[in-house]
């Protein structure tokens, strides 16, 4: 059952495509409006409930899924997949890649209008997390590659697929659905 995390990443995509959605921004006298312009207030004071009163995920990457998918006879295999030549696997990376995550968790909010209705004061507690891995891939050529490990370019061809077929044998042995 190791296809959890799949399913798991997907959720946060799904939620990550929701949230890029700005309804809220324009949900006159929604709550979450003023997370975005502090200026406009809602209708009425609000309590959220800890934990349960905002939260949003997010994840953002500068890979797509067209870096990571071939087709191969009809069905999407990944990059690992032996079917993938090495050089086209890589030949659609960037140099620098980035992986962003990042939550917000609404612990404690609430907000109410003065008694002539004038003006509103609030109060939010928010958890902010984020993470960023850049992930940076140089595009050197093999000759290259080799000068640095210090072996021939034959060896470095050959050292690279045996990392690629040991890391796709690692993946399948822990349960991962790679294909």
């Amino acid at each position: 059952m190791k296809r959890i995390p799949i399913y798991i990443i997907a959720l946060l995509a799904a939620a990550t495509a929701a949230a890029q959605n700005p309804t809220t921004y324009f949900m006159e006298g929604s709550t979450l409006r003023m997370q975005y312009n502090p200026a406009f207030a809602p209708h009425r004071g609000y309590f959220n409930v800890p934990g349960a009163g905002g939260v949003q995920v997010g994840v953002n990457s500068s890979l797509t899924l067209d870096n990571l998918l071939y087709p191969r006879d009809g069905r999407l295999v990944t990059l690992f997949d032996a079917s993938v030549p090495t050089s086209e696997a890589l030949r659609n990376i960037r140099n620098k890649n980035t992986l962003t995550a990042g939550t917000r968790v609404n612990l404690l909010g609430f907000g109410s209008y003065t008694r002539n209705r004038k003006h509103f004061w609030s109060f939010d507690l928010n958890l902010h997390a984020s993470a960023t891995l850049n992930i940076y891939f140089s595009g050197l050529p093999l000759k290259e590659i080799a000068g640095i490990l210090q072996v021939s370019p034959e060896n470095a061809r050959v050292l690279s697929h045996r990392a690629k077929r040991e890391l796709r044998a690692f993946m399948e042995e822990e349960g991962y659905g790679i294909s």
